[in-house]
């Protein structure tokens, strides 16, 4: 990825910012930050970037605070439903889509 410029233009207008271990994409309503996993994948997440991408709209998906949010994300720990990589990202256990 060192070859791809640190700043630069989507298809359709859409902008970038690598950084650090990732890449921010900034959408016509909303921007999206995410870091690379460990072997290239696009598709980890963390309680910080949820909080995130959720903002003020938590009940837009069904969810009515931000103590509401941390205790699905540590229940679908403890429950396996999301996996931790050897870093800080988290997947889905069964993942419908990413690099393996």
């Amino acid at each position: 990825m060192n070859d791809v410029p640190n700043i630069g233009v989507l298809a359709r207008g859409i902008r970038y910012r690598k950084h650090g271990y990732g890449c921010e994409v900034f959408l016509p309503d909303i921007a999206i930050d995410f870091d690379f996993g460990d072997h290239g994948e696009y598709d980890g997440f963390d309680l910080w970037r949820i909080r995130i991408f959720a903002g003020e709209r938590l009940t837009q998906f069904g969810i009515s605070s931000g103590e509401e949010l941390d205790g699905l994300f540590k229940e679908a720990v403890r429950t396996g439903a999301l996996v931790q990589s050897n870093g800080t990202l988290y997947y889905l256990r069964h993942r419908p889509f990413g690099i393996i």
